[in-house]
């Protein structure tokens, strides 16, 4: 019908524009495609959240340094960096990006009993560079890699929109 769909997952929105259409043919499949957009990417295109956030700020001790993990999934569709961009520019936060390491979950991957040790050990990087980055949060828009940051560094987990939420909303 024409609306668009918007993903706070990466992992969802890269299902719909990148493997539906490699997947299904039915009618349709191409025109949800072009129309999906992850959360920060459609309000970066359609809201002025520069202007917003640079006149807002959250309380430092609210989230301080945040340790940004890019989900392989935001990567796959050019979507790393835009979260440390977006929330540099606002005050009481400083995310720093802790490089293309793994979280090692890999969807269900991680969460099996046979296959935790080797989830843990893929994730070993990610979980000193969050650590060697001081942060006090980590950040991330994938919640299986939100769950597998915290369990690998006992940080407190925040989705980008979390952030957004406490400088633009709360």
């Amino acid at each position: 019908q024409g609306y668009d769909v918007i993903c706070s997952c990466t992992s969802c929105s890269m299902s719909l524009r990148q493997e539906y259409p490699e997947l299904y043919s039915f009618d349709g499949t191409e025109k949800v495609s072009s129309n999906t957009y992850e959360a920060l990417e459609y309000l970066r295109v359609n809201e002025d959240l520069d202007g917003a956030l640079a006149e807002s700020s959250v309380p430092e001790s609210e989230f301080g340094t945040l340790s940004y993990h890019a989900p392989c999934h935001a990567r796959n569709q050019g979507l790393a960096g835009q979260a440390v961009e977006l929330l540099s520019a606002l005050d009481g936060t400083d995310p720093v990006d802790v490089g293309d390491s793994c979280s090692g979950i890999s969807g269900t991957y991680g969460w099996k009993e046979e296959k935790y040790d080797k989830s843990m050990k893929i994730g070993e990087e990610m979980f000193e560079h969050m650590e060697d980055a001081e942060g006090e949060t980590g950040m991330t828009e994938c919640p299986t890699c939100a769950m597998q940051m915290e369990h690998g560094t006992g940080y407190d987990i925040r989705h980008p929109l979390e952030v957004l939420d406490a400088a633009l909303v709360s």
